[in-house]
């Protein structure tokens, strides 16, 4: 599994795995790549925070963003992809057009993006790795 999470902050998270211990926690293995620098890290959601995870994964990336002070930003389609294209004229001189494609994936009437509400308990916690996978 690998599950890329983008920040308004511009800092990266991918989600490696996800253990699960059913009705009582969920381990989650991810790493946090930001102008820091990059992380592994490991977080164990517990008690209110994994009662109220249920099926929506939105969850787990506000959390995972606010444990770093990041704010989690959803994937937006584009309404255009634009692609250059290069070529020769007569004469061997290159030109470039730009030329635009509509994306069948855009939704003009998506949902106004809402942040949820955390619950930051201390019965969650955060462990940090080094890229070996050596406890720090």
């Amino acid at each position: 599994m690998l599950l890329t999470i983008g920040t308004v902050e511009g800092a990266v998270i991918h989600i490696k795995s996800i253990s699960i211990e059913p009705c009582v926690s969920a381990t989650i293995q991810y790493s946090l790549y930001s102008s820091l620098g990059n992380q592994e890290l490991i977080y164990v959601m517990e008690g209110e925070q994994y009662k109220k995870w249920g099926n929506d994964d939105t969850l787990i990336y506000h959390l995972l963003c606010a444990k770093h002070k990041l704010h989690y930003k959803p994937y937006v389609e584009p309404e255009f992809f634009e692609e250059i294209m290069v070529s020769a004229d007569e004469k061997g001189e290159m030109k470039y057009e730009t030329v635009r494609y509509a994306n069948k994936n855009y939704n003009p009437n998506q949902p106004e993006y809402k942040p949820i509400e955390l619950l930051m308990t201390a019965e969650a916690s955060i462990t940090r790795q080094t890229f070996s996978g050596s406890m720090i």
